[in-house]
């Protein structure tokens, strides 16, 4: 694939933002939202490192994509507890480190009350702490394997906020054409991410299109500044 100079390709973006900026004034909130994933991805593509499209897709918007100090490297734990479900981690990790990650999710969730979206938000941890506090709270039980195996990497990783967005945004929208309950925020008139608390059952991170623009439009900014 030919390699862009960042300037070559920067006026091309700044037309699509321009057009996707149109579609979600004129209320076509769910294109505009998918368009602005496929160009973050298209970004990421071209300027990013990484061993895949998700991998260069989420380093993009970690590193380039705060929006007003907004940053998508922190983990939602309820999240956590839903991929752990679905992936049957396990059946993958280590019994001892396994019932050590378990105590340490249900340890921090209980603190939280979903209904205060701003505050839980505010607690919310960065991956690279969380990784750290799994390994302390580990401490001193007989386990000589590693706590933070390739499995428990890739469920915390996908519970950040920018694994949320790639996986129940991007693919399962510009792939699986599935909108879900996820995609409900996108009717609304939030213009940041918030927890949607719904009873007896985990809450969801919805994500506004507006705010998924943004993070288009900052990591443009992002990526020329490193260019």
């Amino acid at each position: 694939m030919k390699k862009y100079k960042f300037d070559e390709i920067e006026p091309y973006f700044l037309k699509k933002i321009v057009n996707v900026r149109k579609l979600l004034d004129s209320g076509y909130r769910f294109e505009a939202a998918i368009l602005s994933l496929c160009y973050i991805d298209a970004l990421s593509g071209l300027f990013m490192k990484g061993a895949g499209t998700k991998q260069r897709f989420v380093n993009s918007i970690f590193l380039h994509g705060v929006v007003d100090n907004f940053r998508w490297d922190k983990v939602n734990l309820a999240e956590f507890k839903k991929i752990d479900t679905e992936e049957d981690l396990k059946s993958k990790e280590c019994p001892i480190c396994y019932e050590k990650v378990k105590q340490y999710i249900e340890k921090n969730i209980c603190q939280y009350e979903y209904s205060s979206s701003t505050q839980c938000i505010e607690k919310d941890k960065y991956l690279p702490e969380v990784i750290k506090d799994i390994r302390v709270f580990s401490n001193g039980k007989l386990c000589k394997c590693n706590i933070i195996s390739k499995a428990l990497s890739k469920c915390l990783n996908d519970s950040t906020y920018g694994g949320i967005l790639y996986n129940k945004y991007r693919c399962e929208g510009v792939h699986k054409g599935k909108f879900d309950e996820l995609w409900d925020s996108l009717s609304h008139h939030f213009d940041r991410p918030f927890y949607v608390s719904i009873e007896d059952s985990l809450p969801d991170f919805s994500i506004p299109s507006e705010f998924i623009l943004k993070t288009l439009e900052q990591c443009l900014v992002g990526l020329k500044n490193t260019a």
